[in-house]
Formats: structure tokens, C-alpha cells, sequence
């Protein structure tokens, strides 16, 4: 088969979308089939592979940083011109409800190729923590998502404010058009079909390349220590990631260790506060690197911290932890489907810097305990590498076709 990824983040970008989507195209290809990747344009001087088309951005727009592609009748065009060139694509998958995703619905309805939908992200959370006029940009989104995609869908509004209803309206609508939408979790299709999907919606899980995984030394600890504890840190440094509440939580436990590895624009307003309060010695930030190095930096931890709440759906983050047999420390009981049972420990109160506190201090108190963690991690590798889900969402493209 031949399947076109439209996504709206470069490869080079950071996020879990296009960490997915890298593991997604790699376990695609691995089975023996043929994927082209259509997103804009490098954020800083990266390059691109001969199977990806980028399609040039709207000068000088960035929202939160990164290029935005226009849906314009231009782009499709240079878009099919490019497709046109390769094989016939068997199946359209669109990764992102932007620019992008707006031309791969077009482009697929336009030529009749299949098309599924994967939503990635809890969008009416980030709106409401990120911009700073939420209510008003949502609103202008809505509009324009609305201008290339008619909204034909009613959105039930539930219990959401105006900001939470205005994306809610975008990413209904949006997975409205496609044949099949996929999420990779459970209680994300839950909230889906509350707010009006009708669409056939599956959930498959991302994954963790094969290679990855192979590649990882077996590090399994034979004894833990509580005389001391280091903490990992994982993400975009944005306020819905709260990786402000984490250094928060680990300044109040003297000795403990904490290592930040990302980018994103809360760096300076973190590292601030890091040198305000006295803190380089035992909190650092680590900047960006690669997931192989994300991993490994993972596997000389005690335990992963992830206090996101009520945002993210299956964050990569988690599943690297697996794949390093790291222990979690998480805050939204949703996510409890998302790793081995009794692999993380859950936070009495997902709001607040004291119980993310008091979790670390349980688990600093004991080691055995980590331990325990550490085994069910390993134990649960071959659930989150990526041949495992790819064969799914194969089996689904191949269901559209026969269609």
C-alpha cells in the first residue's frame, strides 16, 4: 500500500504528534509499505527525506512556534502535483486538524481515497492554558476551520466553557469527515462520542519503534537505594505539561534530584526560577534530544514525574518510560489505561504540589517498592513497540479499501 500522512508538524519538531507519527510512518514501512509525509516546511533549518513533500508556511505566522500552512487551493494543488508524481496513494491519513489536515480531508474526498483520522490531542485544553486570548482565538479558529470545512455537525456543549466548545466544534467536525477515526485511547473515544462523533472510531495505541527498543541495554536494577532519588521529566515546556508544579514539588524534598529534558516556551521563566530559589545544583535543564537518548537518560532514573492533568490522551512520554522500565509518577487517573498496572503510582489530588510531593517521598521511602515497578515495566516491552499497533491500523486501511 501507498499512504499519504498529512500532519501539520515537521518531523524535526517537537511534540508527541510527530513523535508518533515518526513511529507510525517507520512501522509502516517496516511492513513492507510505501509512506509519503506531507508537512510544512523544517521550524529551523532541518532537511527533509525524499518522501516527504513540504509545503511552504504563511510568512512570519508561528503559533506556538510553528509553522502554519494555508488551506488554499494553491497548496492543494502543488500537494497533488507532488502525489502525482509517486505511486497511487491507496489511503489518506490525516494526523492533525490544521492546515494540513484541512488538505488531506480535501485531497481525499476531491480524488475518493479512503481517508482515516487520527486525533492526537485534547486541543480545548490547550487552548484554555496556552492563549492568551482563549475565548477569542478559539472563536477566530472555529470560524476559519469552518470557512474550508463546513460545520454540519451540533456539538453539544456539556459542561464546557465557550473556549472548551469552540475546539470541540473544530475537532468534531473535523474527524465528521473522515471513513474511520482513530484515537489512542479509550476514555478519549469516550469523550469523542459525548461530544457528537458519529464516525466508526477505533482505538490504537502509538508505539515505540522496534529498533528503539532493541537497541536499549537491558538495565534491570538489582537494588535501590532510599538514600536518595532522581527524577526524570519529559515534554514541551508549556504550562499544560506543568513542569513548573514539578520543580515546585522536588525543591521541597531536600536531596532529591531532578532532570528536565525539553524545550518550549516556558524555558526561561523555569530556569528563572531555578536560579532564584538556589536550585541548579539539583535541578537541571537538559534541553532537547533524541528519543533513543530520551530513553536511555529514562533508564538511569529512579521514576519518570508526569503531573499533566485532564489534557493529554496517551502521551509518548509514558510509553518510553515502558520501553525503559522506569517507574511513573502521574497526577490524571485517565492515563492509568495507559501504562502496565501497578507500573505508575497515582497522586491523591492530580491539582496540587504537595501530592506530587508526597508521591515522590513514598516512593523515595521505598525502594523496594520501585523495584517492583521496574520489573512490571520490562515485562510489558512487547505491548508498546510499534509492529504491534502498526499491524492494527494496517488491517484497518485494509478494510477502508475493500470498502
Amino acid at each position: 500500500m501507498h499512504i499519504a500522512i498529512f500532519v501539520d508538524f515537521h518531523d524535526t519538531a517537537i511534540g508527541g504528534v510527530t513523535t508518533s507519527v515518526r513511529g507510525q510512518r517507520k512501522g509502516l514501512e517496516d511492513l513492507g509499505h510505501t509512506v509519503t509525509i506531507i508537512s510544512p516546511p523544517p521550524v529551523s533549518g532541518g532537511e527533509s527525506d525524499a518522501n516527504t513533500i513540504c509545503v511552504s508556511a504563511i510568512p512570519g505566522v508561528r503559533p506556538n512556534g510553528f509553522p502554519m500552512v494555508a488551506s488554499t487551493r494553491a497548496n492543494q494543488r502543488y500537494i497533488e502535483s507532488q502525489l502525482d508524481m509517486r505511486s497511487p496513494v491507496d489511503i489518506i491519513h490525516v494526523q492533525t486538524n490544521m492546515g494540513i489536515g484541512l488538505l488531506g480531508i480535501r485531497i481525499a474526498k476531491s480524488r475518493s481515497i479512503p481517508l482515516v483520522q487520527t486525533m492526537h490531542g485534547r486541543d480545548d485544553v490547550f487552548a484554555q492554558n496556552t492563549y492568551p486570548f482563549p475565548w477569542l482565538i478559539t472563536t477566530f479558529l472555529r470560524l476559519i476551520h469552518g470557512h474550508y470545512l463546513p460545520h454540519t455537525t451540533t456539538v453539544p456543549r456539556l459542561h464546557d466553557n465557550m473556549t472548551a466548545h469552540n475546539a470541540w466544534q473544530v475537532m468534531i467536525n473535523h474527524a465528521q469527515a473522515a471513513d474511520y477515526v482513530v484515537v489512542p485511547s479509550h476514555h478519549f473515544s469516550v469523550k469523542f462520542k459525548e461530544h457528537g462523533l458519529t464516525r466508526p472510531i477505533e482505538v490504537i495505541s502509538n508505539g515505540i519503534s522496534d529498533d528503539v527498543v532493541a537497541r536499549l541495554p537491558t538495565k534491570v536494577r538489582q537494588s535501590a537505594s532510599s538514600s536518595s532519588l532522581t527524577v526524570i521529566w519529559c515534554g514541551r515546556l508549556s504550562p499544560e505539561k506543568r513542569p513548573l508544579e514539578s520543580i515546585k514539588a522536588v525543591a521541597q524534598i531536600p536531596g532529591c534530584q531532578l532532570d528536565i529534558y525539553g524545550s518550549g516556551p516556558l524555558i526561561g521563566d523555569l530556569q528563572t526560577y531555578i536560579n532564584a530559589h538556589g536550585l541548579s545544583d539539583r535541578i537541571r535543564l537538559k534541553g532537547k534530544v533524541s528519543q533513543i537518548q530520551i530513553i536511555e537518560a529514562m533508564q538511569n532514573h529512579d521514576v519518570l514525574l508526569y503531573p499533566s492533568f485532564g489534557f493529554d490522551n496517551q502521551p509518548m512520554v509514558l510509553l518510553e518510560a515502558v520501553a525503559a522500565g522506569t517507574p511513573i509518577v502521574y497526577s490524571d487517573p485517565d492515563l492509568t489505561e495507559c501504562m502496565p498496572a501497578r507500573g505508575g503510582l497515582l497522586t491523591d489530588d492530580g491539582t496540587t504540589i504537595e501530592a506530587l510531593t508526597r508521591t515522590l517521598e513514598q516512593l523515595w521511602h521505598n525502594p523496594k517498592q520501585r523495584a517492583r515497578m521496574h520489573q512490571i515495566m520490562l515485562k510489558s516491552q512487547d505491548k508498546i513497540v510499534q509492529s504491534y499497533h502498526s499491524k492494527k491500523m494496517v488491517a484497518l486501511y485494509k478494510r477502508l479499501i475493500k470498502n
